[in-house]
């Protein structure tokens, strides 16, 4: 006689239908306990009819043996009826938030702890795809929340006092600040920002910092934040790490809207167009909680790799005389807040200056290469400037593509005069490198001769540059160009670049007995930018080299008093006739 087959036997079919008539059961009450929360939610998210935001979403479900809740399409919006009653009263709110929602998910929640006891366990809760609209309303006094914003926020805060979740998510979402004059001009912008909290905890004391933000970890895509309508700062990819304390930016980048001729055509005076981007920025040791805080900023280490800035300048706008530029070391006093950077290192950055003479269309050109920076120290903090008033910058790079140069630049942040110094040597290279500056700018050519070594050291402070330059070059010739006006062509000036290499010393080789030494001496006035200031003080010392002692044209006096040689030229009367 053959076996029944199992699943025709008596035990089989009872356990079967038992399991059946459960799971229609579980079913049937999971679906009324989804339609009475989802009323119950609905009435109490939207029952406070003064409430600032509504809170609406498409639907909710409940899987009760995994202990999960859904929500579906939430959108958190500002009730306009409440707005315009808010308005009549003179009621202003600085910002306005619109968030919509795909889906809010809680993951194995312990639905009769919470029911019965009021506290909530959970394994997780996600927000997947929300769309976060900021929206500033232009009121710049400082506004409070209205009411039931202060409740809510207290309400959330009571539940989750005592809360047990093991992770919150907030998954890919897309974040916009905007004006409220102009919505469609985002003032920022965050793609793909994922945002995760581990082990999320409000201490029963409430305390100041409710949450442990080492647990924390945020990345997005792209950002662009409109800094005003002249430039955009921007970066593609960010990370923040509260446990390592680290921030790492990629692709970073602060960009002009307009390109630099239009940019140039815009100004009544001269300024700068800047361009400045980096491959990657990344702070190590950074104390987020000091910050976020405590307002002060303290990192171990900030490493820049990659950074390239482009500059331009048109001459052909008025000098900004009105403009007053500090010395770099005045700046670091002037942060707002206290800061600390032990380390920071720059690695194979480069430079592009360009200059458009006034009456010119050819620009000149400087331009710097396998640029690395070190700086130790970087603070306005009192007690460690105590301990070392100095700032130490030390570069190397290549100028012009040959010239290789090491420099050492010390400031001094409490100094009430700005010191400042710069020690810094040039290696071996060809003169005429410097034609792509020099020739657009001051019609100077250089022909022949080579640079074998020069070494700077200069001690400055805001107004004034001393020093001496050692030049060790050979065989320099140089041509003086002139415009040709029936030509519009550029033509050598013969009596004038003949008289140019007869006074201009050809050969300043060190170790010989007519080897000179250049003194620096020059006045900055306190319009000069930086930078302008330092390539004019060490062009002081070149010139004093290149004409030397014994051969000046002109009338030669010495200032024994301040040990320096000046140049006078007689002055042509134009009001006489020539015979």
């Amino acid at each position: 006689m053959m076996k029944k087959p199992f699943y025709k036997s008596w035990w089989f079919i009872s356990i079967t239908s038992i399991l059946i008539v459960l799971g229609i059961g579980l079913a049937v009450l999971s679906s009324k306990f989804e339609t009475i929360l989802e009323d119950r939610l609905r009435t109490s998210l939207n029952s406070n009819k003064q409430s600032l935001y509504s809170i609406n979403f498409k639907s909710l479900r409940v899987h009760l043996m995994l202990g999960s809740i859904s929500l579906n399409e939430l959108k958190i919006e500002p009730n306009q009826r409440v707005l315009d009653s808010l308005d009549k009263l003179n009621i202003h709110q600085s910002m306005l938030a619109t968030i919509e929602l795909k889906k809010l998910k809680v993951h194995q929640v312990n639905l009769k702890q919470m029911i019965l006891d009021q506290v909530v366990s959970m394994r997780e809760i996600s927000f997947d795809n929300p769309k976060i609209t900021l929206e500033f309303t232009g009121y710049k006094k400082e506004v409070k929340d209205t009411i039931d914003v202060q409740e809510n926020v207290h309400r959330i805060a009571k539940l989750l006092q005592n809360a047990s979740i093991h992770s919150i998510n907030l998954k890919n979402a897309d974040l916009v600040l905007v004006r409220s004059e102009s919505p469609e001009k985002p003032m920022l912008t965050v793609k793909h920002l994922n945002v995760s909290l581990e082990d999320f905890k409000i201490d029963t004391a409430m305390s100041y910092v409710p949450i442990d933000l080492e647990e924390m970890k945020i990345s997005s895509g792209n950002i662009e934040y409109h800094l005003s309508d002249k430039s955009t700062l921007s970066v593609s990819n960010s990370e923040i790490s509260f446990a390592d304390s680290s921030i790492a930016l990629s692709n970073f980048s602060f960009s002009p809207t307009l390109d630099r001729k239009e940019f140039s055509k815009k100004l009544k005076y001269q300024q700068t167009w800047n361009n400045i981007s980096a491959k990657s920025i990344l702070l190590s040791g950074f104390d987020i909680d000091d910050f976020i805080f405590h307002s002060q900023v303290i990192i171990e280490d900030i490493e820049i790799t990659e950074p390239k800035i482009d500059l331009y300048k048109d001459k052909a706008p008025k000098w900004p005389a009105h403009k007053v530029h500090e010395i770099p070391g005045s700046l670091i006093q002037k942060i707002p807040m206290d800061m600390l950077v032990k380390h920071i290192t720059v690695k194979q950055g480069s430079l592009r200056f360009e200059q458009k003479p006034e009456n010119k269309d050819e620009t000149g050109v400087l331009t710097i290469s396998d640029l690395y920076v070190s700086i130790d120290n970087f603070t306005n903090l009192d007690s460690l400037l105590d301990m070392d008033p100095a700032l130490d910058l030390n570069a190397n790079f290549v100028m012009m593509g040959k010239a290789k140069i090491d420099a050492k630049l010390t400031f001094f942040p409490r100094a009430a005069n700005d010191k400042w110094k710069v020690y810094a040597t040039v290696y071996k290279s060809k003169m005429n490198i410097w034609n792509q500056i020099l020739f657009p700018l001051t019609n100077v050519k250089i022909l022949d001769g080579e640079i074998i070594k020069v070494d700077l050291a200069m001690n400055c402070s805001r107004t004034v540059a001393n020093g001496t330059i050692d030049m060790d070059y050979k065989n320099a010739k140089m041509d003086i160009m002139t415009l040709d006006e029936t030509t519009n062509e550029l033509k050598k000036r013969e009596l004038i670049s003949w008289a140019a290499n007869e006074f201009v010393r050809s050969n300043n080789v060190k170790g010989t007995k007519n080897f000179q030494q250049g003194n620096i001496d020059y006045t900055r006035t306190l319009d000069e930018p930086f930078f302008r200031f330092l390539w004019f003080a060490v062009q002081s010392g070149i010139k004093d080299t290149f004409i030397g002692k014994k051969h000046k044209p002109g009338q030669v006096k010495k200032d024994k008093e301040k040990g320096k040689l000046s140049i006078k030229f007689k002055k042509r009367n134009k009001n006489k006739k020539a015979k």
